[in-house]
């Protein structure tokens, strides 16, 4: 969790009548989501009620909220989502300011990272090994953060174990659930596959054998004048 540096200062007044900053605390992930609202619980140590303004981004890509806080109590500030414009590991800067009437009464800056990933998908095939000509079975399963199912555009593809992509489909998660199938050629490459599913930017893959039935054992026999006899043996793969 991420920590807006908590102070132990009381309120009280400066001199020449400037307020003293008031202890404050706050906390909230580390990591931001794209799509998904950021929770900010923020404390503040007063005797006064006021506003908390907070405010997250990079450059003109920004959200920011503002919300009373009631003399000590906690207040859960819940930041619009961010835009997946960012790209992985982009740093964002949150600021959080205090306000009594106009007047600043303290101001906190820290940074987050920001994440492209906000649906966790798996993927599931009906065997972990086939054979040219086999039927693959494909389910993958699209749970958003929240633990709710993902109901919007999923891209799955097929690599091939040179890294071809052999199929691809776009498809609309039924209640988090996507079902594909595709049929191996009798000459398909034999290997680790590939099955990918991108949700919003964000890659899972599972992969899979083709392999042959197995080692074919090859006795080769002529015949010469003293009878039949072995000129050696081989395995067809």
């Amino acid at each position: 969790m991420m920590l807006v540096s908590p102070q132990a200062k009381p309120p009280g007044a400066l001199a020449g009548g400037q307020e003293e900053e008031l202890g404050h605390s706050g906390t909230g992930p580390e990591v931001v989501h794209a799509g998904t609202p950021t929770p900010l619980a923020v404390t503040v140590f007063a005797d006064f009620p006021g506003t908390v303004t907070a405010e997250l981004g990079r450059g003109s890509t920004k959200v920011s909220l503002t919300e009373d806080f009631q003399e000590g109590l906690t207040s859960v500030l819940t930041l619009p989502p961010i835009p997946d414009s960012l790209t992985q590991n982009s740093v964002l800067n949150l600021t959080v300011r205090g306000y009594k009437g106009n007047s600043v009464i303290f101001t906190n800056t820290t940074t987050l990272t920001f994440s492209p990933r906000n649906v966790s998908t798996f993927i599931q095939t009906d065997r972990s090994r086939y054979y040219p000509g086999d039927t693959v079975k494909v389910r993958a399963m699209c749970v958003q953060l929240d633990n709710r199912p993902y109901k919007d555009r999923v891209d799955l593809s097929v690599r091939d174990p040179s890294g071809n992509i052999v199929d691809r489909w776009e498809s609309t998660a039924n209640l988090g659930i996507v079902l594909r199938e595709f049929h191996l050629s009798q000459t398909a490459p034999l290997g680790r596959w590939v099955i990918a599913a991108t949700v919003n930017g964000a890659t899972d893959e599972k992969q899979f054998v083709v392999e042959l039935y197995g080692n074919v054992h090859i006795n080769l026999f002529q015949y010469n004048r003293d009878g039949l006899c072995s000129i050696g043996q081989f395995e067809s793969f």
